[in-house]
């Protein structure tokens, strides 16, 4: 039920504070040619709140929940989006330095990824060039990433193709080897 001239920008995950869903929400008033979906699972009653802020903001027509669906196919539903949205909140220390499933998800997926702007997630979004970061606490500079990303049609086919390569690196067969040197090391103790 997506109009076909819109982008789609995809979120997913948990469905709870401090993942930036309402600042996520609010860049919409920026982006009135693109539609949101949050794709994951989350309590009702913070769902709610999130529709609150969706019905204040005049977003109904752009935006939608959907999920869960199955891990198997997470991948499936990334590929029909357009763009990976990442908004963690800097609550904490864990998150601040978190590189969090769904930006790997979005790889996969093979779409371009923006994230806040923490430096384990511009590690991998900008170092790599497959997108963006933002502050998580401005919904004006979360929709400039937005804008940046759909800018120029060879760019985004660029971040597109460089997915494949980010996905080739990060990646459990290539992970596993160097959880096995520090087991390694660990033994050597």
């Amino acid at each position: 039920g997506i109009d076909k001239d819109k982008k789609v920008l995809l979120y997913t995950g948990a469905i709870t504070f401090n993942r930036g869903l309402e600042n996520l929400i609010l860049s919409m008033q920026y982006l009135p040619d693109y539609f949101l979906v949050i794709l994951g699972y989350g309590r009702d009653k913070y769902k709610r709140q999130l529709e609150n802020i969706v019905e204040a903001n005049n977003l109904t027509d752009r935006f939608t929940f959907y999920g869960p669906v199955p891990t198997d196919q997470v991948a499936a539903f990334v590929s029909g989006s357009d763009l990976g949205v990442a908004p963690i909140q800097n609550a904490c220390l864990s998150y601040y330095f978190c590189a969090p499933n769904k930006v790997f998800e979005y790889v996969i997926g093979g779409i371009p990824v923006i994230g806040s702007n923490f430096p384990e997630l511009e590690n991998i979004i900008v170092k790599h060039g497959i997108g963006f970061t933002f502050d998580p606490e401005n919904p004006e500079d979360i929709a400039s990433s937005v804008s940046k990303v759909f800018a120029n049609k060879e760019s985004y086919d660029i971040m597109k193709q460089k997915t494949g390569e980010v996905a080739k690196l990060y990646n459990w067969e290539n992970e596993s080897k160097k959880l096995i040197r520090i087991y390694q090391t660990l033994n050597d103790i």
